[in-house]
């Protein structure tokens, strides 16, 4: 069970379509699920992904509420069918309780934390089980702590912190701002990529804390592959 947790605009989704090319390469099958109904097909071909192929892929949309999402998810990871399992993204995921209740309703605290949490910790067996990697796409809020005697704002992930205590990896994500980000055509007139840098913060398996930098090409770029 892995988190890919960054800013907009990251990288998050390129990065886990350019693992699920490498499943389909070793005809592994992959499933989506399109939570945030975002999901381009032009540009996951662009990437290199078979999104023709049955046998290969398979997109999953319109589930509705994060109970049902959630439901989905599990049930696609215990059939075993698929080796890499991609959600994007756990911010998406709406509980019935805010999904189904009228704006004029008074707000419900946590929900969405303890759905997340019940996901979470029941995914992380089947994943074992069945032998599927499931990527979780998410996003960072900003959270209010209490720092001595004043109020500061730190980074976290959504969908509370069942998260790290379940996930056996996770990486977290930060575009690289302003122009030393941005990758130009040796005309310097097109934009070409933007670049982010990608931090493990969490693994059962290697050394944690482990950095590198990578390119996101914008288009039908697809950059140096030697590179990535």
């Amino acid at each position: 069970l892995v988190e890919f947790c960054g800013e907009s605009q990251s990288g998050k989704t390129w990065l886990a379509m350019k693992h699920a090319v490498e499943y389909q390469q070793r005809g592994l099958p992959v499933a989506f699920l399109n939570i945030e109904n975002t999901f381009d097909e032009d540009r996951a071909n662009a990437i290199g992904l078979n999104t023709r192929d049955e046998n290969l892929w398979w997109l999953v949309e319109d589930m509705g509420s994060g109970d049902k999402w959630a439901d989905a998810l599990a049930a696609i990871v215990d059939s075993g069918e698929f080796a890499l399992v991609i959600v994007d993204s756990i911010t998406a995921l709406i509980p019935r309780e805010h999904y189904e209740r009228s704006f004029s309703d008074g707000a419900v605290i946590g929900v969405q934390a303890r759905m997340v949490g019940m996901l979470t910790q029941r995914l992380t067996s089947l994943c074992k089980r069945r032998n599927v990697t499931t990527i979780l796409i998410n996003q960072f809020r900003m959270a209010t702590v209490k720092v001595g005697l004043k109020d500061t704002y730190v980074k976290k992930s959504a969908g509370g912190e069942s998260i790290g205590f379940f996930c056996h990896m996770r990486f977290w994500i930060n575009k690289v701002n302003g122009l030393k980000g941005i990758v130009f055509s040796k005309d310097g007139k097109d934009r070409l990529a933007g670049t982010s840098i990608i931090e493990l913060i969490k693994t059962r398996y290697s050394t944690p804390g482990l950095k590198t930098e990578f390119k996101i090409p914008f288009g039908d770029y697809e950059g140096d592959p030697v590179n990535e």
